[in-house]
């Protein structure tokens, strides 16, 4: 899977609130209706020892369903954090038959379980917030992160699904989000947590591993 990032702040926001008023205008409202729900079970990632994560979004590419993540922590088996960053990407194995078993993006072995001897597996290894992801940080927001480690950081939360524009390509509008302990005084400044700080991060998304052109 390849990336591409570009721009951020108002520009985005504004291109997408007018494209948003052009399609509402010039297209009829079409209702949606859900005729059936599978239960498909939880999702499995044999890749990884243990995995916890927030939010869960897909696109179908290419024949491939792509999962997005937010915050992403992998541990081993007993609980004991080994790896923690802010977004993270997978696929599914075989789409056709299994949607639940995924490949995930950026594991790596970090050491062996003191008990059993098994190697450990976890995404991106590394045990602070520093690294952004499959998304990843710029300069400055890593030295941030880096400063205010255990009490405030920036993260990049994928936070919603896809938007495709081809059958091989897609759009996600990636906020960036400040994340504290406790609320701040907006008056002084400081966005309250989870408030996103208007750096957007306009990303896309080709499978193949290769830029679209």
């Amino acid at each position: 899977m390849g990336i591409q990032r570009a721009g951020n702040g108002h520009n985005l926001r504004i291109l997408f609130v007018l494209c948003g008023l052009l399609f509402g205008y010039t297209c009829g409202w079409t209702p949606i209706v859900v005729k059936n729900i599978v239960q498909l079970g939880p999702q499995i990632t044999p890749d990884v020892t243990r995995v916890s994560r927030d939010g869960g979004y897909s696109v179908l590419l290419s024949g491939q369903i792509i999962w997005l993540y937010d915050d992403t922590e992998c541990l081993d088996r007993d609980g004991k954090q080994l790896s923690f960053v802010s977004n993270t990407a997978a696929y599914a194995k075989d789409a056709n038959k299994n949607v639940s078993m995924l490949v995930d993006f950026g594991v790596e072995a970090v050491g062996k379980d003191k008990k059993t001897g098994q190697t450990n597996y976890a995404i991106l290894a590394d045990t602070t917030v520093a690294t952004g992801g499959w998304i990843s940080f710029s300069r400055d927001e890593l030295e941030f992160n880096d400063k205010r480690k255990g009490v405030e950081r920036v993260a990049i939360w994928p936070g919603t699904s896809p938007t495709p524009y081809s059958t091989s390509q897609a759009l996600l509008f990636a906020p960036l989000v400040y994340v504290d302990n406790k609320p701040q005084d907006p008056s002084q400044g400081i966005p309250s947590p989870g408030d996103d700080v208007d750096i957007h991060r306009c990303v896309v998304i080709w499978p193949n591993g290769r830029s679209p052109g």
